[in-house]
């Protein structure tokens, strides 16, 4: 799965997703994204509402060989 998120313009990221991330909406439900390291890291170091409405990370299964 690719990532969801949209750094330039809604142009999406094309790297694949590393985690799955559950925040909180605006309505105070639960949503769930698939993001990759790098986007992850820069929403949460630049963004604090980000970081606020963070609620778990579950790390995404990649083999490797």
């Amino acid at each position: 799965m690719r990532c969801k998120n949209s750094p330039d313009n809604n142009i999406r990221c094309k790297i694949t997703a590393s985690k799955i991330a559950i925040v909180k909406d605006v309505i105070d439900k639960q949503s769930k994204f698939w993001i990759c390291d790098d986007c992850f890291n820069e929403k949460i170091y630049n963004n604090k509402l980000c970081k606020d409405h963070l609620i778990q990370i579950m790390e995404l299964r990649i083999n490797k060989k």
